[in-house]
């Protein structure tokens, strides 16, 4: 059972105020919850995995040795394979001997905190975070330290396995984040300075066997903390003291100099011509010629492991048209595809071994030639948006694409490569870039679908799409994302999270582009991803996002000043109360100054100044602005807009901060009356307030009473925001 003592309850007790579009919006901070980053292992389909048996093998025994390193760098040039055989070690890892599915999957199902009008302390409790997909049985204590459930006994199953995308910091820390959530970590760990000890010490003490993947981790100072080397061992990336966890890392990186001494290298080379010949044959059904044939291919293609993906694929399609329908132009065989690359119609001049630097990319080679076959080929067949469909893409920044919001035909006729484009059009030209390989999907019809399908490009092709003589594509793709977003319901409901989580990297990205200092809708909607950030328990990564912001030719522009506005409600979010007031009244003088002292954006920040007295123990001084604030906001705004009724309920929380508890339940008993009529019986706003005067009459000493209205509560957020989300698990913490 919860303790109902103050002590218990106040030690957790924030309101976050932020500004979206202008409007404040109360809400609670308990344990931040994360986006809901995907940590799952890939599904590798196709034929068996070729070439690799021994350094699977190693991989395997490695897991279950008793002594040995036990994180394993897979290193080799882009298209190599070493995602594929993570991958294959992944699914073999997490089946086990007894045939157990995948666990810890995901860290799917992450919800708000204070994501909407939660109240003061709706949410304070909180204790979950992420759910994790595969259910690892892994969770966080009652107590806040991390325990281990009865299901982590290491007896049944496979292996748990994670999966951590690390191109970037922007996909690594959400995923560092999800991964902290999965193995128990609360939100006050995560957000503590030993945040990575925290995740260490949870790894080394799990009983059930585990497996980390770390991917593409072509720059390791992603994987870095401070710029400390990684020999070190105090980074993300750390020795496994754990009999049961293991870690592979796959990388384009081999130098020794890079890794530790306690990581075991593993070069993941070209392929063996019988086993590229087997790779071919594998995709092509045996349909395109013999295997010698095939052998002779693979060794003009020298081997790699994309490159026969792509030529294999672009000949099973080839090989199934009827002879007597053929167009004989086009190879449809092993012979005729060597033909053409020895001919000179397709010019090859990829390595066949490994450059000296893994980290380049080659810009030549099977990708800058073979691609270029599939797309001849699918103009024949009547499909002329393939070829400027995959430069689009590759107009992207590296991160996976949510195509069902990016690419639509609202938006793409506006570009003349797409004029004649409609949805049929469009989706027959993804599905032929996907039949030949260079592409993927995610089948949004599929039960373990992702909440947001998503479209991913190998590195090497999207350097290849890039080459392709487009120049607005890097124009245009920026506008499509700032399209989506505005398609994206606000970022404090968490039903549009998925979405936000998908776009923002994106956004992000394309503020590098030399246009954005200028482009308004970008920099806005890039702003509406500062607040996703923040919405979703993210403020520090926020915060270094939107000191990175291209200043405007207008500092006191209005994009710019909600971009200062959102560092201020990230510092609010990180405690550094002082600090956030401090930018917060500049901000609101620059206001008072450009859009006048009653502009809903400037009424915000003055809302949010008393905040960070607030969160100061100013509690009196809070209540007398907010007072004042209340006044102007009835004769701006109206007495039942959302943002007056904020500041009404921070009212009744400063006097809760003050001992004030009868008084206090007399507004919030009001507050929640005028919720109901406003914003109706079920909307979280109007629970929150409820939630809220059963606290103050738990203050008062009436505990019983106090029950009954958390029952009522809990079982209205159930109903309404879910059994996991931050503000039922608050509610039901005090029934526990």
């Amino acid at each position: 059972m919860s303790d109902f003592s103050p002590e218990a309850h106040d030690k957790s007790r924030q309101v976050n105020i932020h500004s979206l579009n202008g409007n404040p919006i109360f809400g609670f901070q308990g344990a931040p919850v994360e986006d809901p980053a995907p940590i799952s292992p890939p599904t590798r389909t196709g034929g068996p995995l070729r070439g690799r048996d021994a350094l699977l093998a190693e991989l395997t025994a490695a897991h279950t040795a008793p002594d040995g390193p036990r994180v394993h760098v897979l290193h080799g040039m882009g298209g190599a394979g070493k995602t594929s055989v993570a991958a294959e070690l992944a699914t073999r890892l997490a089946h086990g001997p007894h045939g157990a599915s995948a666990r810890g999957a995901s860290a799917t199902g992450a919800s708000a905190t204070g994501a909407s009008a939660t109240g003061a302390s709706d949410g304070g409790a909180a204790r979950n975070g992420a759910t994790n997909g595969g259910a690892t049985g892994n969770s966080a204590a009652d107590d806040g330290t991390t325990g281990n459930s009865p299901a982590d006994d290491g007896v049944a199953g496979g292996a748990d396995v994670w999966w951590l995308p690390a191109a970037d910091t922007e996909q690594f820390q959400p995923a560092i984040r999800a991964l902290s959530r999965a193995v128990g970590l609360t939100g006050e760990q995560l957000n503590a300075p030993d945040h990575p000890e925290s995740l260490w010490r949870a790894l080394n003490s799990r009983r059930r066997p585990w497996l980390l993947v770390i991917d593409n981790a072509d720059e390791p100072a992603v994987l870095s903390i401070g710029g400390r080397p990684l020999h070190w061992g105090t980074s993300w990336l750390r020795p496994v003291r754990s009999p049961h966890g293991l870690v592979v890392v796959t990388t384009r990186d081999g130098g020794e100099d890079t890794w530790a001494d306690w990581c075991r290298l593993h070069h993941v080379g070209t392929l063996a011509d019988t086993d590229a010949a087997h790779v071919l044959n594998d995709l092509t059904r045996g349909r395109a010629g013999p295997l010698p044939d095939a052998a002779r291919l693979a060794a003009r293609l020298g081997g790699l492991p994309l490159a026969l993906t792509l030529a294999g694929s672009f000949l099973a399609r080839t090989s199934r048209v009827g002879r007597a329908f053929a167009d004989l132009s086009v190879p449809r065989t092993y012979t005729d595809c060597l033909t053409a690359l020895e001919s000179g119609t397709l010019t090859l001049t990829f390595p066949t071994t490994p450059t000296s630097d893994l980290r380049a990319r080659p810009s030549g080679g099977p990708l800058g030639d073979i691609w270029l076959m599939p797309l001849a080929h699918l103009e024949a067949r009547g499909l002329p948006h393939a070829r400027p469909l995959l430069a689009l893409l590759g107009a992207f920044p590296e991160a996976p694409i949510p195509y069902e919001l990016v690419l639509t035909t609202a938006s793409l006729p506006t570009s003349k490569e797409f004029a004649d484009l409609t949805g049929d059009t469009l989706w027959a030209a993804l599905a032929a870039l996907q039949d030949f390989g260079l592409i993927t999907m995610d089948d949004p019809a599929a039960p373990d679908a992702p909440p947001v399908p998503l479209l991913h490009l190998h590195p090497l092709v999207r350097d290849a799409a890039r080459t392709l003589p487009h120049p607005t594509f890097p124009t245009l793709a920026p506008t499509l994302l700032t399209e989506a977003a505005d398609t994206l319901p606000n970022p404090n409901l968490p039903a549009s999270w998925p979405s936000w989580s998908a776009l923002s990297p994106h956004l992000f990205a394309a503020l590098h582009h030399p246009s954005a200092r200028t482009n308004t809708p970008l920099l806005d909607a890039t702003n509406r991803a500062l607040s996703y950030l923040i919405f979703s328990g993210s403020p520090r990564l926020a915060e270094s996002h939107a000191r990175a912001f291209p200043t405007p030719p207008t500092p006191d522009s209005a994009s710019h000043l909600t971009t200062r506005h959102y560092i201020a409600s990230a510092m609010l979010e990180q405690g550094r109360y002082g600090e956030a007031e401090t930018e917060l009244r500049t901000i609101h003088t620059t206001q008072q100054r450009v859009l006048g002292e009653d502009h809903p954006n400037t009424l915000t920040t003055r809302h949010n100044i008393a905040y960070a007295m607030l969160g100061q123990g100013r509690y009196g001084e809070a209540e007398t602005e907010l007072h004042a604030l209340h006044t102007t906001q009835q004769r701006v705004l109206g007495e039942d807009h959302p943002n007056t009724l904020t500041t009404r309920h921070n009212i009744a929380r400063a006097m809760l901060e003050q001992g004030r508890y009868g008084e206090a339940e007399t507004e919030l008993r009001t507050i929640h009356t005028t919720c109901q009529r406003v914003l109706g019986e079920d909307h979280p706003d109007t629970l929150a307030s409820r939630h809220e005067f059963a606290y103050a009459m738990l203050k008062q000493g009436r505990e019983e009473e106090a029950r009954r209205e958390f029952r009522a509560v809990l079982e209205a957020k159930i109903r309404v925001l879910g059994s996991d989300h931050p503000s039922t698990q608050a509610t039901r913490s005090w029934l526990e």
